[in-house]
């Protein structure tokens, strides 16, 4: 069985001061492993909205993982 390739991509964004320190606030406090993490989540949570305003369930991340889950 052959491993599923990865492929990772960098982005950079620069954001408001204040919008900074409330995501260092949540990683701080335990509720996310790190920034990366967060914006990862953050991204993710983005495109399902997106994906449900077009009407494509098929692409959600939930229902993949539910899809991955059940396989």
């Amino acid at each position: 069985m052959s491993a599923k390739k990865r492929y990772d991509a960098r982005i950079s964004a620069t954001i408001p001061a204040p919008v900074k320190k409330r995501i260092t606030a949540l990683v701080e406090s335990g509720k996310y492993n790190s920034t990366a993490d967060f914006v990862r989540d953050a991204i993710y949570l983005l495109l399902d909205v997106k994906n449900r305003e077009k009407g494509d369930i098929l692409r959600e991340k939930d229902f993949q993982n539910f899809i991955e889950k059940i396989s």
